[in-house]
């Protein structure tokens, strides 16, 4: 079944990595000493696998790739917010920690349960998976713990990693569980690498990240703010607002020194250049472009660097 079930996945990947062209969230890593949830609701029963779809309802509204969600399906490893016919695959989905885990029966109570935390406008919705086993491990000795946390208002989506020590032959053929947000084939964050230190992108999806995460290690997806643009996967930084006026602010994420900046229209021409262009990362500058109504793309480049353009809409 593991065959079959990899060999789907492969297809929808494919998919995703040749449709997407747009990244909606900002990914970062940090780390919070990991605690199992307390006075939570276990909504597993005996015998759960990954093929067990639980569909709960969520204690507020919340806001997913712009669609605004009020329930949860939660899996093996993932919740998703709808799921398309009877017995059929969820869509809009959260990988939190995909390794087709399923109900353990050695160290202890192994199920999902669910808490909500906080109060109003300011809760969190937790989906716990405790003692998970893996499918593939024929030992009994390999599990899996993880958290997924769902932020009111700032709609923010954490995943949380307790103890987990899934070895190499359970994760094959892959090198670890499968990790990021997905909303169809044009919108996703996917995470690859060392599941330490992973990358993300939302041009080019990935099967796993490579290992297992460690214990206190959390994953934050957060939505970037509304008339903010992010500067592609190699980012300088971000403009707002855009659309604008032709008066923009720039922020940057890195240093730039004696860099330049130019300003192309739709044709290839360049219609604004500023040289010996230097900021700070973190720092924001205040640009007037002064430029005519429509279509632009700003680009950055500094010491043999050229930083991915961003479209800019001038009205």
């Amino acid at each position: 079944m593991k065959t079959k079930l990899l060999s789907i996945a492969i297809g929808a990947f494919s998919l995703f990595a040749m449709r997407s062209t747009a990244q909606t969230y900002s990914f970062s890593q940090l780390t919070s000493p990991y605690a199992d949830i307390t006075g939570g609701t276990i909504v597993t029963t005996s015998g759960w696998d990954y093929f067990t779809i639980i569909d709960t309802q969520l204690p507020f509204t919340f806001n997913f790739f712009g669609n605004v969600e009020d329930s949860l399906y939660i899996l093996s490893g993932f919740a998703a917010f709808h799921q398309v016919g009877a017995g059929n695959f969820p869509i809009d989905q959260i990988y939190s920690f995909d390794a087709e885990l399923i109900e353990r029966s050695t160290g202890g109570p192994s199920h999902i349960s669910i808490v909500t935390t906080g109060t109003t406008p300011n809760r969190i919705h937790k989906v716990q998976t405790k003692n998970a086993g893996y499918d593939s491990d024929g030992t009994g000795t390999e599990s899996a713990n993880v958290q997924l946390w769902l932020y009111e208002s700032s709609n923010v989506v954490e995943i949380h990693y307790g103890a987990s020590n899934g070895s190499s032959s359970t994760y094959a053929p892959l090198q670890g569980p499968t990790v990021g947000i997905y909303k169809d084939q044009t919108a996703f964050v996917a995470l690859s690498g060392s599941a330490s230190n992973p990358s993300a992108s939302s041009s080019a999806a990935s099967l796993n990240v490579n290992g297992n995460p460690p214990s206190g290690m959390v994953y934050r997806f957060a939505p970037v703010a509304a008339g903010i643009k992010q500067l592609g996967n190699n980012a300088a930084g971000m403009i707002y607002p855009n659309p604008s006026n032709g008066i923009i602010n720039f922020k940057s994420s890195v240093d730039i020194t004696n860099g330049t900046l130019k300003v192309i229209n739709a044709i290839g021409q360049v219609v604004y250049e500023k040289n010996e262009f230097t900021i700070s990362k973190d720092q924001t500058q205040k640009l007037d472009l002064s430029l005519e109504t429509g279509l632009y793309y700003l680009q950055i480049s500094s010491k043999g660097q050229n930083f991915s353009p961003e479209k800019l809409i001038v009205k």
